[in-house]
């Protein structure tokens, strides 16, 4: 975001700007991935006043907030008097809901049910929600992850509430973390996505956050919409090529020791059946997540495009988070061993220690 009040998504030009001119938000989720994206968005947007929910009450990135001089309430979404009591003076509100903390669909339509009674008695005038492309009806197998989901925003939508629907599909920063790739020789690694030959709808979660923002400036337009939002359409081997394309024949430096290395992606070509053996947590929401990833159709790009023109693009986000990719990659080092790589598949200790949104 700009940061100024000189901004193309608020006419302010020759006006004096006052307190009623400023959008109050409140942020649900922000020690996760997609709301502390919208977080850092409007935080940084000087026409917002901005309130973060999150059940922490101490922690790094509450002390950050406390530092930036950002309101912080802790409350549980689970509870309706927390949500209600954080709900004074709000005119917009961006809810995600969670489904792999308890791995409950029910638990995830309370949150999103909470939220959006507190929101209507408290008079919000807009709600966001990050949602994703999926139907009950039409899915050939349930996928508890996104099942909540739907059934959050069908609440939303059936309550006349007015609320924008806001979808992403997989993000780039999950390379940090769940779904990093996997190392199954000293310096080679797999991404095992049992994608086929199907693609995936992708962006940054930086970029998404930017995306909320800017609807949550004009709302007016955006109200009563579902928007998608994607910066690329990619299928796995073309996602493993952008890697090495930036990686590969070419050496890096790692911390620790004197001579370069290269790193090398490779594509193991798991397939659902196998994926679906695999003996890890939630093995079985894991697997109907992939089987709906690989009934998805490409959406607009052209959408993202419009909120932030320099968005990122998966090989402009490689370069610039190499650094990162680098320390993650080459992070465990030491304790690899040829037994313990799995094919390149993910592992219980990655699932327990990663699974957040």
């Amino acid at each position: 975001m700009c940061g100024r009040f000189c901004c193309p998504f608020r006419a302010s030009v020759g006006q004096e700007v006052g307190q009623d001119d400023l959008t109050h938000i409140l942020v649900f989720g922000v020690s996760g991935l997609t709301g502390g994206a919208v977080m850092e968005a409007v935080t940084s947007c000087a026409w917002f006043i901005t309130t973060g929910f999150t059940r922490a009450t101490e922690g790094e990135y509450y002390k950050l907030l406390q530092d930036k001089e950002i309101k912080v309430v802790s409350g549980d979404m689970g509870n309706y008097a927390s949500v209600l009591a954080a709900m004074e003076d709000i005119d917009t509100v961006f809810l995600t809901t969670h489904f792999w903390e308890t791995g409950s669909v029910e638990n995830e339509f309370i949150q999103g049910y909470n939220v959006v009674n507190a929101a209507m008695e408290s008079g919000v005038r807009h709600l966001i929600y990050a949602s994703s492309d999926y139907s009950m009806i039409t899915c050939d197998e349930r996928c508890k992850y996104l099942e909540g989901k739907a059934k959050v925003e069908n609440y939303i939508l059936n309550s006349g509430i007015p609320c924008t629907i806001v979808y992403y599909g997989f993000f780039f920063e999950n390379f940090f973390g769940l779904f990093k790739p996997h190392r199954t020789a000293k310096y080679e690694f797999a991404i095992a996505f049992p994608m086929g030959k199907s693609a995936l709808n992708m962006c940054s979660v930086l970029d998404y956050g930017q995306s909320i923002a800017k609807i949550a400036l004009r709302s007016k337009l955006f109200v009563y919409r579902t928007i998608k939002i994607t910066a690329e359409y990619l299928t796995l081997d073309e996602i493993v090529e952008k890697f090495n394309d930036h990686f590969g024949g070419r050496e890096v430096y790692v911390e620790g020791r004197e001579r370069p290395v290269t790193l090398k992606f490779y594509n193991p070509r798991i397939t659902i059946a196998e994926y679906s053996s695999l003996d890890f947590p939630q093995v079985e929401e894991f697997t109907s997540m992939w089987m709906h990833y690989r009934n998805s159709i490409m959406w607009d790009m052209e959408t993202l495009y419009n909120f932030v023109p320099k968005h990122f693009k998966l090989d402009d986000f490689i370069k610039e988070r190499e650094k990162v990719f680098i320390t993650i990659l080459t992070q465990e080092e030491e304790e690899f061993s040829p037994e313990s790589s799995a094919r390149g598949l993910m592992t219980p200790q990655n699932i327990k220690q990663n699974a957040s949104e």
